[in-house]
């Protein structure tokens, strides 16, 4: 068994809370991503798994065995830190195997797992460099190559391709992914980016203030947020969301009014505000008025080249629109409509995730997970 599970974790230093009620489990051979920003306590999760840091309160199980008084050279665990940590005075070989000779790894099998990794992370003809002799994106390799060589149960990677340019971290990601399969252990990556999120994770844990905002797949996360936080996280530009009244099933941001249509009707009912959100490429936008659609004023544009964001002002309110071959200059009219199956509700208050028309229940077993609920 290689399942990692935390229940009720909680890290403090002293007073000051940095993880709170953590409840998560990653299935055997899955990738799991801590995604949040600076200071989420994503990498202080890691660590703690990692043993590296103790665990104020809760338990933390690996392979079904409680760990939180195992030392971590007992845990059957290799990092990959942001740094890489590579040892300066010793070459790519020495790097690599050094763990190994320390655990009294044989030495043929030391050398057949050495081979293994430097062709898998193509590295051969590197074993004689020292780190300083390195690119950012071979040490990156090096330390992949020490961290799988090890052959541990569970592989944890603190923000590894941060360091990288944007091109090598493309290609960074695709071989990651391509050493996870190989190695087949359960991985927790943590990263502050979200497109690393979205294409190297299984499932994703979305944190903010050391509290897990919504636990799920990448698309779930990003079609069906739980919460206003996770909605403007994920996705760029991100998710438009508006204060809105409701009368009648119409909903009116900016001093316009449209109706999302009756399947929303029921959601609608009793409510009076919600707090609307669409993703810009789920908005189009139209030089007429058309049925159902809202007026806006075009404020400026940004184009990247394969689609283009224009952003609007309904009122007071803006709104970003994406899409390929948007033409439209600051100061002109524009008539921006809504897909119904494509926007989000959100409470008011709470500015969670009110439902879909298609939902027939919230729990333990719906097949997205919402805050504090684990699969």
């Amino acid at each position: 068994m290689k399942e990692i599970v935390m229940e009720n974790v909680c890290k403090s230093y002293g007073g000051t809370g940095v993880v709170s009620d953590l409840n998560i489990s990653v299935g055997s051979g899955e990738r799991l991503i801590l995604l949040g920003p600076s200071g989420c306590g994503k990498s202080t999760i890691l660590r703690m798994i990692a043993g590296l840091e103790d665990i104020t309160s809760g338990s933390l199980y690996l392979g079904g065995r409680r760990v939180n008084d195992v030392e971590s050279g007992r845990r059957n665990v290799s990092m990959v830190f942001q740094n890489y940590a590579l040892f300066p005075h010793m070459n790519v070989e020495d790097n690599i195997t050094y763990g190994l000779r320390v655990n009294r790894i044989p030495r043929d099998e030391i050398a057949r797992r050495k081979a293994e990794v430097v062709n898998m992370l193509e590295l051969s003809g590197l074993e004689g460099r020292k780190p300083r002799e390195l690119s950012g994106g071979q040490k990156q390799r090096v330390a992949l190559a020490r961290a799988v060589a090890k052959r541990s149960d569970f592989l944890l990677l603190d923000e590894p391709l941060s360091n990288l340019d944007a091109q090598l971290r493309e290609h960074a990601r695709k071989e990651l992914v391509k050493v996870h399969e190989k190695s087949g252990a359960t991985m927790v990556y943590v990263t502050h980016d979200q497109v690393e999120a979205m294409t190297v994770g299984d499932r994703i844990a979305l944190l903010s203030g050391g509290t897990v905002q919504m636990f799920d797949t990448p698309s779930n996360i990003y079609n069906r947020p739980a919460n206003v936080f996770t909605a403007k996280f994920i996705g760029a530009p991100s998710c438009n969301i508006a204060p809105a009244r409701v009368k009648g099933g119409r909903i009116s941001f900016g001093g316009e009014w449209f109706a999302p249509g009756g399947r929303w009707r029921e959601i609608l009912s009793g409510r009076s505000e919600v707090r609307f959100g669409a993703r810009p490429e789920h908005v189009h936008l139209h030089t007429d008025a058309r049925p159902n659609s809202v007026r806006a004023v075009v404020k400026y544009s940004e184009n990247y080249g394969n689609r283009t964001s224009v952003f609007t002002s309904v009122g007071e309110t803006e709104i970003a629109v994406s899409g390929e071959d948007i033409c439209f200059a600051p100061g002109e009219t524009a008539y921006l409509s809504f897909d119904p199956d494509r926007i989000h509700l959100f409470d008011a208050d709470t500015e969670e995730n009110i439902g879909y028309p298609d939902d027939t229940r919230r729990g333990e077993d719906d097949e997205f997970i919402y805050k504090h609920n684990v699969a």
